[in-house]
């Protein structure tokens, strides 16, 4: 399948975000959704992922997370030193699939953004709460345990179930295990990232320029 393309200019923002607030960590993007006009089930367990993140920052204070969605989804009981949240730096949908695409690994629920993650091969994820698409359509093939034709089930793994502490801290482990952290690294190229594409001012004097 081919990849959907993020501007490049979002991956240098991106790439000079990790380098300012992850620093010299491992950045983990979680997208968690909270959205009151859906039930229960559809929106991820606050107190559950919690539990990870605190687990991080006493076992993995190597990783820092980044939590993705909407604005009016941010959960203040999650705010913790190893929890940064995406939405307080004004970023919009390209920004999300941005750090999708370009940190360590991806953890989500079942959601648009997850998307992203889906179509591709090469993103690593564990996406939980796991539904098949629009039931209108003939999915009778994909049940749970099934995997995507593309799918890479080395590091990409659909989960049928309801996250847990438990489920999330292996899923985590079993990631940070697996992933080619080296290659990262190497890809993000931080070094010769400029921080300063960050402050607004930036793209109107690189337009200058022009």
């Amino acid at each position: 399948m081919p990849n959907l393309e993020i501007p490049n200019f979002i991956s240098l923002w991106t790439k000079a975000f990790i380098k300012k607030y992850a620093k010299d960590k491992y950045l983990i993007a979680v997208n968690l959704r909270l959205n009151p006009f859906f039930d229960a089930d559809r929106n991820a367990s606050l107190s559950v992922w919690r539990k990870l993140f605190v687990y991080c920052l006493e076992k993995h204070p190597e990783v820092m997370f980044v939590v993705l969605g909407r604005k009016n989804e941010i959960a203040e009981e999650l705010r913790l030193p190893n929890v940064i949240f995406a939405q307080d730096h004004d970023i919009n949908i390209q920004h999300t699939l941005s750090f999708i695409k370009h940190s360590l690994f991806y953890m989500a629920i079942s959601s648009g953004p997850a998307t992203f993650a889906l179509l591709s091969e090469d993103i690593p994820y564990t996406i939980v709460s796991f539904r098949a698409p629009d039931i209108s359509y003939n999915y009778n093939w994909f049940k749970p345990g099934s995997i995507l034709p593309w799918q890479n089930k080395e590091v990409q793994k659909l989960v049928w179930e309801r996250e847990s502490p438990e489920l999330l801290i292996r899923e985590f482990n079993d990631l940070m295990y697996k992933t080619d952290k080296k290659k990262w690294i190497k890809k993000l190229d931080l070094e010769n990232v400029d921080e300063s594409i960050l402050e607004w001012p930036y793209l109107i004097k690189a337009a200058e320029k022009l």
